[in-house]
């Protein structure tokens, strides 16, 4: 998103080699977009750890917000969580959705 927007001269074009590392504006922005990712984690670990599915609204509702440190963050480590994050949540609405058909097979 970087190279188009300097190409087009919206953003002026820096010559540090480290932009991640320029302001404590970016700073706290990347450290917002990683705590972003940290409650789909979080829900995964618990879902890995019990065999307990949250419930499908908390991933409706943080897999869209997952999508914006894909879109925004500067650090390719962020990005990397955050889709980890998004594939965390399809595996388990997947995984979820498997086990309780196989649940109601018994039933």
């Amino acid at each position: 998103l970087r190279d188009p927007l300097q190409r087009h001269h919206i953003i002026p074009r820096t010559s540090d080699p480290h932009p991640e590392t320029a302001s404590t504006l970016a700073l706290v922005k990347n450290l917002s977009l990683l705590a972003v990712t940290l409650p789909a984690h979080f829900l995964f670990c618990r879902f890995i750890w019990s065999f307990k599915p949250a419930r499908d609204f908390y991933w409706v509702l943080l897999l869209p917000i997952n999508l914006l440190p894909i879109l925004l963050a500067d650090l390719a480590s962020i990005r990397l969580l955050s889709a980890l994050a998004v594939a965390e949540g399809g595996l388990q609405l997947f995984l979820a959705d498997r086990i309780r058909r196989h649940g109601q097979r018994f039933v």
